[in-house]
């Protein structure tokens, strides 16, 4: 690291999976995500949390599960009812214990009060309760604009939100983009009517890209691009069936770019080794020099990003346990299996499978009458072979059970004591009694 501390920002998409071209979706026109690829580290196999929006982003910004952060499911300035606990540690707060500036820029969603976890200024719409943000189409007009007012010799810590892969895929006005084909999943059916849509979601992407551009070229202005780390990541997988919400690879694969010339990044590198979106604060701090808090799980992977040493994970872990419903599920996946293990009734089950209930688009209607999934990811990479009850992977089953129990007492995962209420429940229950 050199004798200065960088700068740090993090790009923090919505629902945006893999599914940009330096992954190999080759319809997509994304040269500024193949830019930053270009002059930063890729990470093949980079992995979040859940499947879900606030339970992964809290894992990235603290090192932690969802269960042990308490972002168990959504934080909404609406409804307010997930959040942190009180006394976690979000990115922003250990930045800004450590000196650094912080500032929000756009959509937030893992807290539902940015000023409570450590950040200092908020720009492009985002402020307390309103954590949807502004236009990431002027993100860096506005982040040229706080440049220009700071003070230049304290380093920054910044992130940046933008929703433009959420549905609605029209909301911006932008029409589909079908100049290089449309990439359609090989996981479900060729259908017309998800093609259009799919052709919509292209279009917003390149106008994410657009805005990433404009991002890239105001560091580059500013003359701060060789000495600030620059991560771009994403929450989950698209909103397509068999993805977003589910614990397929679609659903929890992210991408996870970062550059930092001054600090001898190996510019182009594409790196296989399975990682967690638990890993990415250690490695930030790390690469900056401030001490990783004892309560952080992830693990630092700063030497894939400068060519030393290092002990690969041997699996990941993911979770859910409030979305739609309460449906508590756990999982772990290695280099060549998953595991998924569902631990109640969920009421609207095919939440399982797709966050858009069409069945049409499915190769085949799948079966959820098990409360096991096992894949063979080698033999079957689109998992669409539950292997749980296959005698000859019994052995593999049982490993990875038994390391899955291993993790959620290492985790204090609350559901080994029984069913996890919601903070709305002991709210109503307290009020209840009281009356």
């Amino acid at each position: 690291m050199p004798g200065k501390q960088p700068n740090v920002i993090v790009l923090m998409t919505h629902d945006m999976g893999q599914h940009i071209s330096p992954y190999g979706i080759d319809t997509l026109n994304t040269p500024n995500c193949e830019r930053l690829a270009a002059e930063g580290v890729l990470f093949e196999n980079a992995f979040a949390t859940s499947p879900l929006c606030s339970p992964s982003r809290a894992s990235c910004f603290t090192g932690r599960f969802p269960h042990q952060n308490g972002v168990l499911g959504l934080t909404s300035p609406r409804t307010g009812l997930f959040d942190l606990y009180p006394d976690e540690k979000h990115a922003a707060a250990l930045f800004a214990e450590a000196g650094y500036d912080t500032c929000m820029c756009g959509f937030l969603h893992e807290t539902n009060d940015l000023f409570s976890v450590g950040f200092q200024d908020a720009i492009n719409g985002v402020g307390r309760g309103n954590n949807w943000g502004g236009d990431f189409m002027e993100a860096a007009d506005d982040i040229g604009r706080w440049l220009s007012e700071r003070d230049s010799d304290r380093p920054f810590y910044m992130q940046i939100g933008c929703s433009e892969a959420h549905r609605r895929w029209d909301k911006f006005g932008v029409g589909p983009d079908a100049s290089k084909g449309v990439w359609m999943p090989p996981y479900l059916r060729e259908d017309p009517e998800l093609r259009e849509e799919l052709a919509m979601l292209q279009g917003v992407m390149k106008r994410y890209d657009e805005g990433l551009g404009r991002i890239l070229d105001v560091l580059q202005e500013r003359g701060i691009a060789e000495d600030t780390i620059f991560v771009s990541t994403t929450d989950h997988g698209i909103d397509i069936p068999r993805a977003k919400g589910t614990f397929y690879d679609p659903g929890i694969e992210v991408i996870l770019m970062m550059r930092y010339p001054a600090g001898g990044w190996q510019a182009g590198a594409r790196r296989t080794e399975l990682v967690s979106n638990t890993d990415v604060l250690p490695t930030l701090l790390e690469a900056c020099g401030i001490e990783v808090p004892p309560q952080v799980w992830g693990r630092s992977f700063l030497p894939l990003l400068v060519g030393g040493d290092y002990e690969p994970n041997d699996c990941v872990f993911a979770e859910k346990t409030y979305h739609d419903t309460y449906d508590p599920t756990r999982v772990v996946r290695t280099g060549r299996y998953k595991y998924i293990r569902y631990f109640e009734v969920c009421i609207f089950q095919d939440l399982r499978i797709a966050t858009i209930p069409r069945w049409h688009y499915f190769k085949e209607r799948p079966v959820r009458d098990t409360v096991e999934e096992l894949y063979d990811l080698e033999e079957d990479p689109w998992e669409e072979h539950n292997l749980a009850d296959d005698p000859d992977y019994e052995d593999v089953k049982m490993r990875l059970r038994r390391r899955l129990v291993e993790w959620m007492r290492e985790t204090d995962d609350p559901l080994l004591e029984g069913p996890v209420p919601s903070p709305y429940y002991r709210e109503q229950m307290e009020e209840f009694l009281e009356s």
